[in-house]
């Protein structure tokens, strides 16, 4: 219990700074995955966080590509989620991602 308090506070502060702060950078060809985003895996399917904490939407880009997603799961990663939940508006746009944190 204490743990998910922590986890919702810690949540809750990034969300608000990330708020707080300017347009996300972009997705450049040179994204490069950290170590943090290395352990986000991505998904379309919403079965998969079932069973998970939710962290925190995540900035979007309107189309999936190899760059963007890097960069999605290099954010997630930074806000503690291993997790990247993708709902789609069509085969090709990205309407949210929502960073979650599942049990191992």
């Amino acid at each position: 219990m204490r743990r998910a308090i922590s986890h919702t506070l810690w949540a809750a502060a990034s969300v608000a700074l990330v708020g707080c702060a300017s347009a996300p950078a972009a997705a450049t060809a040179d994204t490069a995955l950290t170590r943090t985003g290395e352990a986000v895996q991505v998904t379309q399917n919403a079965a998969a966080a079932r069973d998970c904490e939710y962290v925190a939407e995540l900035p979007t880009r309107s189309a999936p590509s190899d760059d963007s997603l890097r960069a999605l799961r290099n954010e997630a990663g930074d806000l503690g989620a291993n997790l990247v939940l993708l709902v789609m508006e069509s085969r090709t746009t990205i309407s949210r991602a929502e960073g979650y944190l599942c049990a191992d």
